[in-house]
């Protein structure tokens, strides 16, 4: 296969978000904990872990999956939002 008849390369992509342990409601709340010296801890969460796949120019894609597979974080990837952790995302024409 040509290198150009590539137009998408998604090659071991992993991202991982810092979730909160505890609730925070506003601002507020947030600036008080800080002033108090209180630390906030936080929890890894992977959304996604060594994903690869390619698409060729002219095929089609379709994402699906059950809640919180990652099927709107690998799109928000694609589109540039978040940058991956670990791994690379090749778009034709883009690196």
């Amino acid at each position: 296969m040509a290198k150009n008849d590539v137009a998408l390369r998604v090659n071991d992509v992993s991202i991982c978000f810092n979730l909160s342990k505890e609730k925070v409601d506003n601002f507020k709340e947030l600036f008080i904990k800080k002033l108090k010296g209180e630390k906030l801890r936080f929890n890894e969460f992977w959304a996604l872990k060594d994903v690869s796949f390619e698409l060729k120019k002219g095929q089609t894609l379709g994402i699906i999956g059950a809640t919180g597979s990652g099927k709107s974080t690998i799109l928000q990837l694609l589109m540039r939002f978040y940058d991956a952790d670990a791994g690379t995302i090749r778009i034709h024409g883009r690196d």
